[in-house]
């Protein structure tokens, strides 16, 4: 159940910093291939992420099951002197007994990425994740619930990011980096006013570009500049009268930050980018729509810590802060759109050997997102998440693990609060 067991951790990835600093040229397994297979039951009291109390006739209500995840996957890991290329999908497929038609949830998760050195001071990072799914935090890179609705949304969504990064070295000490990243959504609810396609669909571009200073060999210092366009890319209307569209919340993002990344020594290490989100809204205040802003300043941080002490054994803490979509929009006409959410997230992971054969995971992680612009404005979501996670390695191809994930949301509209409680138990088989 590895979707499941994610929950949405920021810290499984530490963010998007470590999207983009990951190193794609460690060293491969003694075999390029592995297949993997995990079988496992669990239970499932809010499967809806319904709230507790919904409205008479609202659709949406909370269900509880008990079920079977059933997923396998498959790895490829070629690594030659100068190119690293890895390849990746997982398959997961999730049985409800309570339902009483559709009663699997399938998602599919491909990943993709190359590395190439042409010299040592010249190298080049590709890649590529494309999923489909109906879980938030499956449905959004890095792990974080930036997808911009914390809801289970039934059918094949997809959500696919890309992106390609070149790193330069002009002497010892002075570098650069330039990327450019795109993530694609598209949810299958659509073709009606106020869809999640409406809400939700877009297209982000991201462009990269920041110099660095080596000041030691355990220091780097950097300045940076980000470009950013989000273009929604929906047909449907975002109110349920049917005229205001979708685009009025497309959005130019320029990002102005500094930051570093440090050694304090073997075993703890800090990354941190901090500066200003200047955010425009092209389309503000059109299709009947008034009292936009049509910009905005908000504090921009990506900054996270790692100590490692022992091989086995790491904790991590982090911070993010900047603008996130929202599901949040108009609710007629005459009211000022919804624009987007500010979020902060704080997030933290554990992962520490009881045994040799006993390894034991903990996570949480909080984000706090305020409604910019419409009827919410200045109103918040607060949402909440932890697992934990034991798994016992009988050998090593075979373990067996469990696990409790939790999720809340404490929102400030109405028949929006939810609470999720999950556990799961089974094995995994690695070859």
């Amino acid at each position: 159940m590895k979707t499941l067991v994610t929950v949405g951790m920021a810290a499984a990835t530490v963010g998007s910093m470590a999207l983009q600093a990951q190193d794609l040229t460690a060293a491969a397994p003694s075999k390029p291939w592995n297949i993997s297979a995990t079988v496992q039951g669990f239970y499932d009291d809010n499967y809806t992420t319904a709230p507790a109390n919904t409205p008479v006739g609202s659709p949406l209500v909370k269900r509880s099951s008990w079920g079977t995840d059933l997923n396998p996957g498959v790895s490829l890991d070629l690594l030659r002197d100068l190119t690293t290329i890895r390849l990746k999908y997982d398959y997961d497929a999730r049985y409800y007994t309570d339902r009483v038609n559709n009663k699997w949830d399938q998602s599919h998760n491909v990943t993709a990425s190359l590395s190439h050195s042409f010299s040592e001071r010249y190298k080049l990072e590709l890649y590529d994740n494309f999923a489909v799914g109906q879980e938030p935090e499956l449905l959004s890179p890095g792990g974080t619930p930036a997808t911009g609705t914390y809801m289970r949304i039934n059918g094949s969504n997809i959500r696919n990011y890309a992106g390609a990064a070149l790193t330069s070295s002009f002497t010892e000490q002075l570098g650069s980096r330039i990327a450019y990243q795109n993530t694609f959504y598209e949810y299958d609810d659509k073709g009606h006013n106020a869809s999640y396609s409406a809400l939700l669909d877009r297209m982000e571009h991201l462009i990269t570009l920041d110099l660095r200073w080596q000041y030691t060999p355990a220091t780097l210092a950097l300045v940076g500049y980000q470009f950013g366009y989000t273009d929604q890319t929906s047909n449907d209307k975002l109110d349920v009268n049917g005229l205001v569209d979708a685009n009025v919340r497309n959005r130019y993002d320029h990002y102005i930050f500094i930051g570093g990344d440090h050694d304090f020594n073997t075993q703890l290490s800090a990354k941190a980018r901090v500066g200003a989100q200047i955010a425009t809204y092209p389309n503000a205040n059109k299709g009947g729509i008034t009292g936009m802003e049509d910009s905005r300043v908000v504090p921009y941080a990506d900054a996270a810590l790692q100590y490692k002490f022992s091989e086995r054994n790491l904790a991590q803490v982090g911070v993010k802060s900047g603008l996130n979509q929202t599901d949040v929009a108009v609710l007629s006409t005459t009211q000022a759109t919804t624009t987007d959410t500010s979020a902060l997230t704080l997030y933290a992971s554990v992962t520490y050997a009881l045994t040799p054969r006993l390894i034991s995971m903990a996570r949480a992680q909080w984000q706090m997102a305020t409604f910019d612009g419409g009827l919410y404005n200045n109103q918040q979501d607060n949402y909440y998440t932890a697992d934990l996670n034991l798994s016992y390695e009988i050998n090593r191809y075979l373990k067996a693990e469990a696990g409790y994930a939790y999720d809340r949301l404490d929102s400030d509209i109405a028949w929006r609060s939810y609470g999720r409680n999950r556990i799961y138990f089974g094995v995994s088989a690695n070859y």
